[in-house]
């Protein structure tokens, strides 16, 4: 307060000198460092609103009791048909891609690329390779199978000219 009475003292106070000497009068006092530990001392003085009397075992000391109820798995964790919670809630995803999208996607953009579809059928590139794999696999087997089947025909042929 005295550093801002020497700066209006000088002269033509500032419009920002005014704001400043305005909120510098407005701000409360400051509590001091007593008055924080008087309000616990108070606190802690106080008796409490529920209290519990103890217990004592055989030897005086009070005996403290303590019971958790919670449900169990029934399998593994990691089982999709041991959890209670539906397939199209899981992300159809690894869980650490899961998170890496939810963390790097804008809100706008989250429902096609987090949850993309309700049925659970995902892209599997693996699957599609093998598929094509398989899928040229048969061609070629049957253009084999056609190729043996006409060079026995010509060999019948042949044979069936030469036999007579």
């Amino acid at each position: 307060m005295a550093r801002a009475r020497r700066l209006i003292s000088r002269g033509t106070p500032t419009p920002a000198v005014l704001i400043l000497v305005a909120l510098l009068a407005q701000a409360p006092a400051a509590p001091g460092p007593d008055s924080h530990l008087q309000r616990i001392r108070e606190a802690v003085a106080e008796t409490p609103a529920i209290t519990v009397p103890p217990h004592p075992d055989e030897s005086g000391r009070p005996v403290f009791r303590v019971k958790i109820e919670a449900w169990r798995f029934a399998g593994h964790p990691w089982d999709r048909d041991a959890t209670s919670v539906p397939d199209y809630v899981r992300p159809s995803m690894p869980l650490a891609h899961y998170e890496f999208l939810q963390m790097v996607t804008p809100e706008a953009f989250r429902a096609s690329t987090l949850y993309p579809g309700m049925i659970g059928v995902g892209f599997d590139p693996v699957i599609v390779k093998n598929a094509f794999k398989a899928a040229r696999r048969a061609v070629a087997e049957r253009n084999a199978r056609e190729e043996v089947r006409r060079d026995f025909e010509a060999y019948l042929q042949a044979r069936a000219v030469a036999d007579r």
